[in-house]
Order: C-alpha cells, then sequence, then structure tokens
C-alpha cells in the first residue's frame, strides 16, 4: 500500500508522523495522544505518503495491550478504490441531474414496500406544482380526487395518483 518494506521500517527509514502529509499531523498527533490516554483510538480517516511521494486515502485505528507500556495493535486500510468509487458516483449523479435538466425531465423513487417516495427530483416538483395550480385554477375541471392528492403533500414530497373510476 505504502510500497515501504521490512528493511526501510528495521532501518527506521519508516516513521509515521515522516509518513503523515502536513495537512493531516494535527489529526495524528490528535489520534497518538488519544491512544496514550485512554489505549484507544478509533477508526478515522487519514492519508499517508508512499514511497514514491503520492498519497493514498486510509482509514486508521488502533489499541494499546493491556499492561500499560507503548505496545499494541493497529490497522490501516487503503481507501483508494473506495475513494474512486465515491468520486465517479458524483460524477454520474452529476450528469444525471444535468442530463435531466437539459432534457425537462424528472424522476422519483418509491419505497416498493412503504409506498412512501424517497426522491423527489426538481422537475417532478415542478410538475406536479403545475399541475396543482392548473387544477385549482379551473375549479371543478378535472378529477376532483386527483386534484386533491397531487395537492396533498407527503413528508414534503407531492402525492400524485389516481384511484378512481371516472
Amino acid at each position: 500500500m505504502v510500497q515501504y518494506d521490512h528493511e526501510d521500517v528495521a532501518a527506521g527509514r519508516v516513521r509515521w508522523r515522516d509518513m503523515t502529509p502536513a495537512d493531516g499531523r494535527e489529526r495524528v498527533e490528535r489520534a497518538l495522544a488519544e491512544v496514550m490516554q485512554t489505549g484507544t483510538v478509533q477508526p478515522f480517516e487519514s492519508e499517508l505518503f508512499r514511497k514514491d511521494g503520492s498519497r493514498v486515502p486510509v482509514l486508521v485505528a488502533g489499541a494499546l495491550f493491556e499492561g500499560g507500556g507503548h505496545e499494541g495493535v493497529a490497522f490501516v486500510l487503503d481507501l483508494s478504490e473506495q475513494k474512486r468509487t465515491e468520486e465517479t458516483l458524483r460524477k454520474r449523479e452529476a450528469y444525471f441531474a444535468e442530463s435531466q435538466r437539459l432534457s425537462h425531465t424528472g424522476s422519483w423513487a418509491l419505497d416498493g414496500t412503504t409506498h412512501e417516495s424517497q426522491y423527489w427530483s426538481r422537475k417532478c416538483s415542478e410538475f406536479s406544482d403545475l399541475i396543482r395550480n392548473r387544477a385549482f385554477r379551473s375549479g371543478t375541471n378535472g378529477c376532483s380526487e386527483c386534484t386533491q392528492k397531487i395537492a396533498t403533500r407527503s413528508g414534503g414530497r407531492p402525492a400524485i395518483g389516481c384511484s378512481s373510476k371516472r
């Protein structure tokens, strides 16, 4: 993960503080103080320098062995793949939102079990507002049950549907 080998560690060329970028050293110092005071440090995200100077995002946690002293165990988990996946997801969400904006379309998500809306895009909200406003302006034209359902908001989201038999 960080490209150092056992010889680097044994020769003292690898030290925790030296592997931590300057912008993350304060957090690491707090973690070291926490583990010395409480015997454990809760997992936290950080970055480490690789031997080649590039950075790797990591999740770090540790604990001291019972009986005091400075011996313990820690883990460092490489988060590179997770961070790449999160970035890809952010980009795809942005592309999707932009495509909906440009095409004047919307989307929504419905919980199949509870039938509650989980997501309601801006365009769907605009559309439901337009329908509601037109239905109210037209008075009795249209299905009153539909008009009522459109006008009613469930959890801040429009509730659209019609079960009437016209």
